[in-house]
């Protein structure tokens, strides 16, 4: 499990959806940014894979709309 510790708080926090902390000690979770996702706020953003698209804070990638590209 992977969180933040913000100060004067009594316990660690776990980082909410479409957000991650892979550090140890730090005090904020960080956002995934737009075409990329974070399922697993452990490890990190992780890529789109060719044929689909996130906006900020996804947990998961869409596929394109017929007839567009990302």
């Amino acid at each position: 499990m992977i969180c933040s510790c913000p100060e004067k708080t009594t316990g660690p926090l776990i980082c909410p959806a479409g957000y991650f902390q892979n550090s140890t000690t730090q005090t904020v979770c960080l956002r995934c940014n737009a075409g990329s996702y974070c399922s697993n706020p452990a490890t990190g953003s992780v890529p789109c894979p060719a044929g689909r698209y996130s906006y900020a804070v996804a947990v998961v990638c869409e596929e394109c709309p017929s007839g567009y590209s990302f």
